[in-house]
């Protein structure tokens, strides 16, 4: 049986109508998220969020937990059981068995009072203990006095000296006499200065923030002043050098220095002194140290690992905003087509259901209008019929 005319047009538009929504199921979801990432791109929490929801799997946690207690980093496996329990992720039995092995008091105590001796003794630390080693000899200037000593020695043997930690140490001593002074009000930017120092002198700093740190530490000292000092230094003439390098800081301008290490003291204290240089390796200038700060003041301990996961993307987009922005004008242009491809159909629709509509009536009236043959016989026979 031949098909209807007027279905081969609505066939037509129905095939149009359903590669439309294909296309929108397609492309709408990902205009959604576009839309999502762009308003959180200067909220590290909403970053954080948004993030881990994509990246943290049970799968990823246990890879990485198990990887840190091989590794002996139990800070790093303490920080992923903390941000298991935000998540609500299970953690594995044997593995958190293993952790609560390795978090005993006795173990713990040992554990740390070897790190608190090498980070005093050596001014270097890779572990939470061990860096509040270096801050304790810092608080007491022998730390700082002992790096204007290395670095005056290498410049007498020709070496080339690290200007940053020189400045660092400068910068160290100053503040460590305004702590005193102000009886610990200073104590935030102390911690942070060495903090920043150990991050330098380890390598632990992104290349960027290296580079906006040492234009705050070049703002904040004087190069001549710093020179001098670390020349005393290096013929033990300790109380030249303190003098020297005290007088090598320009306070009004430390202000900058000052800010980025108070933020370095926050993240410590609230994500731990690896989370601390964690931090340090991810952020590029100031305000990334500010967003990491706000982020450990909302995940505490379990900052670590979040970084870990996400690395710079906990504080920053890491997709390009362009592309984000393309995807989303992707779907405001889908959209406005959508709708003008349904008040098209709408029309076409309505059109062909009224010319359907004018033929049936036509139809019936040209059927009302024209006699049947029975009609005809039948007025045949009336005029047939003799009338009486």
């Amino acid at each position: 049986m031949p098909r209807p005319k007027f279905l081969v047009p609505l066939t037509a538009t129905a095939m149009v109508a359903a590669a439309t929504v294909a296309g929108g199921s397609w492309l709408l979801p990902r205009t959604l998220a576009s839309w999502t990432w762009l308003e959180a791109r200067n909220d590290p929490l909403a970053l954080t969020g948004l993030g881990l929801h994509n990246e943290l799997t049970p799968a990823r946690l246990e890879r990485e937990l198990d990887v840190a207690l091989a590794a002996g980093d139990i800070d790093l496996a303490g920080s992923f059981v903390a941000l298991a329990g935000q998540q609500n992720l299970p953690v594995p039995a044997i593995l958190l068995a293993r952790y609560q092995a390795e978090t005993t008091p006795a173990a713990e105590t040992l554990r740390a009072a070897r790190a608190f001796y090498e980070g005093a003794r050596d001014g270097e630390s890779t572990s939470g203990a061990g860096l509040a080693g270096v801050i304790a000899s810092d608080l007491t200037g022998i730390g700082d006095v002992r790096d204007l000593i290395h670095e005056g020695q290498k410049a007498q043997r020709g070496e080339e000296t690290d200007n940053l930690t020189l400045g660092l140490a400068a910068v160290g001593l100053a503040i460590t006499g305004a702590t005193i002074v102000s009886l610990g009000m200073a104590m935030p930017a102390r911690a942070g200065v060495s903090t920043l120092k150990v991050a330098v002198k380890t390598g632990r700093i992104s290349r960027p923030l290296a580079l906006t740190l040492g234009r705050a530490v070049h703002e904040a000292v004087d190069t001549k002043a710093l020179t001098a000092a670390a020349g005393a230094a290096s013929r033990l003439e300790l109380s030249s050098a303190r003098a020297a390098a005290s007088s090598a800081i320009r306070p009004a301008s430390l202000a900058r220095l000052r800010g980025m290490a108070e933020d370095v003291t926050v993240i410590g204290r609230k994500a731990g002194v690896r989370g601390a240089q964690e931090a340090l390796t991810v952020a590029r200038d100031g305000a990334d140290l500010r967003r990491v700060a706000r982020l450990s003041e909302s995940r505490g301990l379990s900052t670590r690992a979040v970084l870990k996961v996400l690395g710079r993307g906990a504080i920053a987009l890491t997709s390009s905003a362009a592309i984000l922005a393309g995807w989303l004008m992707a779907g405001v242009s889908y959209l406005w087509l959508a709708l003008l491809l349904f008040l098209a159909v709408m029309k076409r629709i309505t059109r062909l259901i009224w010319r359907r509509g004018r033929k049936d009536g036509a139809a019936r009236v040209r059927h009302l209008k024209t006699p049947s043959k029975r009609g005809f016989a039948e007025s045949d026979e009336r005029q047939a019929k003799p009338s009486y």
